[in-house]
């Protein structure tokens, strides 16, 4: 990566991103400082998944199955209430499933030395998601868009080697989203620490580049 730190050391304030991202063979995981996913945020979601799809799941049955002169509760759907109980139902089972796998196989953020990851672990091992060197990193903002808080990054090369993502739209994300590579919460750290801790090391890695400049240049 010291060889990427020479490549692109005039590129910190070039507004142009390099080519597309070109897919590549996935990195292996790196040690650094951990910040895991939030077990606590998780268990929340899936509580509130589990009472949609319960309270939903049980009106629907009540209307459908006893119908008006059987029901238990004091009321029957109408054909409106119906559609949202369904809308709600799915909801809760979509959320259930989906925030299980989250919490048996879960995801966290890796800080290395030269590179930031996002990995998930799998019963088969660890495997990396996102690897974005810092030198490649060319902004890192802690914003908000669409009442939402996020970390969004910019890049200065998608087709630098170092850069891996296991889906190529998760670093090309700059037309809808505004920035190449956006971050949302979910995790121990809240994201204006992660922000914080990802712009220091953009810094030091840039500081690096002006400094190896500096040494070729005598």
């Amino acid at each position: 990566m010291a060889e990427y730190r020479r490549r692109h050391r005039d590129r910190e304030d070039d507004d142009e991103d390099g080519d597309e991202y070109v897919q590549k063979e996935a990195p292996a995981p790196i040690r650094g400082k951990e910040i895991p996913a939030s077990t606590l945020k998780l268990f929340g979601l899936l509580a509130i998944s589990a009472v949609f799809f319960v309270v939903c799941g049980f009106m629907l049955f009540d209307t459908w199955v006893h119908g008006e002169e059987k029901a238990w509760l004091p009321f029957v759907l109408t054909w409106w209430g119906s559609i949202l109980c369904v809308i709600g139902f799915g909801i809760g089972l979509l959320g259930m499933v989906g925030f299980t796998f989250e919490f048996f196989c879960p995801k966290r953020l890796v800080f290395g030395k030269e590179a930031f990851q996002l990995v998930r672990r799998w019963p088969s091992g660890v495997a990396v998601e996102i690897q974005l060197p810092y030198a490649n990193l060319r902004k890192v903002v802690h914003e908000k868009k669409d009442d939402s808080w996020r970390v969004g990054i910019d890049l200065h090369d998608l087709s630098d080697p170092d850069t891996y993502a296991k889906d190529a739209a998760d670093v090309q994300q700059a037309e809808k989203k505004g920035r190449d590579y956006v971050l949302d919460g979910g995790y121990t750290s809240s994201l204006e620490e992660i922000a914080d801790l990802l712009d220091e090391k953009r810094r030091k890695a840039k500081r690096q580049r002006e400094e190896e400049e500096e040494e070729e240049e005598v």
